[in-house]
């Protein structure tokens, strides 16, 4: 069934995980995510971030962009797949990168040009499977291997930079929800994302899977130890994460 996100359910979005609810049809502003896949309009774009971040190197920025990114696109449209059991129109056509800035940082929001969303139904696995393939093969991960064929950033540091969001999510705000029933869809979903087969990620592995550690603490408020660096400490005026991987190392190749 389609329909749209209730009022409410927008007013969650858009508090929570910079979701523009107002946006429909309105394309002024912002670059649309499928001109992401293109390397002239990506290497212009990621010259605009660069210098709203002040980063030092294209590889600086391709790794601040991803964590941006992951927060638009995949946080708020897991979040409704498993909390209000609807699918957001996500494919890269539909999806707009608003600029936008507060207190000196930048924080762009999502904009979809078209609103409508699908309530999954009884074949529900089968709707999440086409899903999560949609999401992934067919736009994150091609954004991301536009990303590393531009700059030259390990995807490894892209898809840790993507998983501890997911991962974050689910432990922060989805298995821990007050509702049973959205706790059970929740584990569910989460447990299948975990277990998806390498080609819903057109990857040659499951990229989530590949940092998710049950007892990597985070669920009660822990940190959870990287094992890429992302590089934000090159930022000017920045330090390095407390995770970062290279804190505890006498010698780190990584940074």
């Amino acid at each position: 069934m389609r329909l749209r996100l209730t009022p409410e359910e927008e007013q969650v979005l858009a508090a929570r995980f910079r979701y523009n609810p107002l946006s429909h049809n309105s394309v002024s502003s912002g670059i649309k995510a499928s001109d992401l896949l293109h390397p002239g309009q990506l290497a212009a774009y990621l010259q605009e971030v660069s210098q709203l971040l002040r980063s030092p190197s294209r590889v600086v920025t391709a790794s601040q962009f991803s964590k941006r990114y992951s927060y638009l696109v995949l946080v708020p449209a897991l979040y409704a797949m498993s909390r209000f059991n609807k699918l957001l129109p996500l494919w890269p056509g539909n999806v707009w990168v608003e600029s936008s800035a507060e207190q000196g940082m930048w924080l762009p929001k999502l904009k979809l040009r078209h609103g409508t969303v699908l309530m999954l139904s009884a074949d529900r696995e089968v709707q999440r499977t086409a899903f999560i393939r949609s999401l992934f093969a067919e736009h994150v991960t091609k954004v991301w291997t536009a990303l590393n064929r531009l700059t030259g950033i390990s995807p490894a540091v892209l898809w840790e930079n993507t998983a501890l969001y997911v991962i974050w999510l689910y432990e922060q705000h989805l298995l821990t929800a007050d509702e049973p029933d959205v706790r059970q869809r929740a584990r569910e979903d989460f447990q299948s994302l975990l277990t998806a087969s390498a080609a819903l990620f057109g990857t040659e592995y499951n990229p989530l899977a590949q940092y998710w550690e049950e007892s990597g603490q985070g669920s009660d408020g822990g940190l959870r130890q990287r094992k890429t660096c992302c590089y934000y400490y090159r930022l000017p005026g920045a330090k390095r994460c407390q995770g970062c991987p290279c804190l505890n190392r006498r010698a780190c190749n990584s940074c």
